[in-house]
């Protein structure tokens, strides 16, 4: 279906020139982290109908990479589950962009602003804790050598930010230890 190799960063340097001609590597290979190739295979594979799939589970390496979750967001009718920083930032109710404008050296420019200020972005681990005690359920997720390996979860549907302004809605899927101090 299809393959690609990560290769480190430290690879495209002057020093490793030797090593790459040794290991045959293609000259117009270039680096690209992790979740970019990720998303080049999901542009391939997506359009061609190679492998049929419902849904796509990544780490928060991805989470955090805007060419994944540009990716991701573009596999129509797919589900998603990928982990995010928890310092991502979102709003629980969608707020309403406008674009105003203002002068800058004489010249009249346009920028895309959220129109109430008082509904900044927070981070999803205040969302998390500001969640009542009846959004959390419990969940056995498997059985340990100590017992059973329990979590409490909750979800909210949320907005996510990116640069201040709303970008792609969502569910907020939260998993946290059991216990007098969840984390």
């Amino acid at each position: 279906m299809d393959k690609r190799l990560f290769l480190p960063e430290v690879w495209f340097t002057e020093a490793y020139a030797a090593r790459q001609a040794r290991c045959q590597v293609p000259a117009e290979v270039t680096w690209r982290t992790k979740p970019q190739l990720a998303a080049a295979m999901l542009h391939h594979i997506v359009p061609e109908g190679l492998l049929p799939f419902k849904s796509v589970v990544a780490d928060c390496l991805y989470g955090h990479s805007p060419d994944f979750l540009d990716a991701v967001d573009a596999c129509v009718g797919v589900t998603t589950l990928v982990a995010m920083p928890s310092e991502t930032r979102g709003w629980l109710q969608r707020p309403r962009p406008e674009d105003r404008t203002y002068l800058y050296k004489g010249k009249e420019r346009a920028t895309r602003v959220v129109v109430a200020r008082h509904s900044a972005p927070c981070a999803v681990a205040a969302v998390a804790a500001s969640l009542p005690a009846s959004s959390w359920y419990q969940r056995t997720v498997s059985e340990g050598t100590k017992g059973p390996i329990a979590y409490a979860c909750a979800r909210q549907r949320v907005t996510l930010c990116k640069e201040g302004l709303p970008k792609r809605p969502g569910w907020l899927v939260i998993k946290r230890t059991l216990g007098v101090a969840p984390t």
